[in-house]
């Protein structure tokens, strides 16, 4: 719901959940989603190169270890 939620709208992710009780949504993970994957990181970043602090929170947000987001990074 969090990637629906960025996506797409916090109202739409709530009214999604209001509207669709017992509806189950198969949104496959970032990690399965390169090309959206990299475009979250892009717009998290801002276009500025990041620091290593940044590195880390944003592989903790998504799950990864900081190398994976590195790597991904770099394309």
């Amino acid at each position: 719901m969090k990637l629906v939620a960025y996506t797409c709208g916090l109202e739409v992710a709530r009214s999604l959940k209001a509207n669709c009780p017992g509806v189950q949504l198969y949104i496959p993970r970032p990690e399965h989603m390169g090309d959206t994957m990299r475009r979250f990181v892009a717009d998290w970043l801002q276009g500025r190169e990041p620091t290593e602090q940044e590195i880390k929170a944003l592989a903790i947000y998504l799950g990864k270890r900081t190398r994976y987001v590195r790597q991904m990074m770099r394309g």
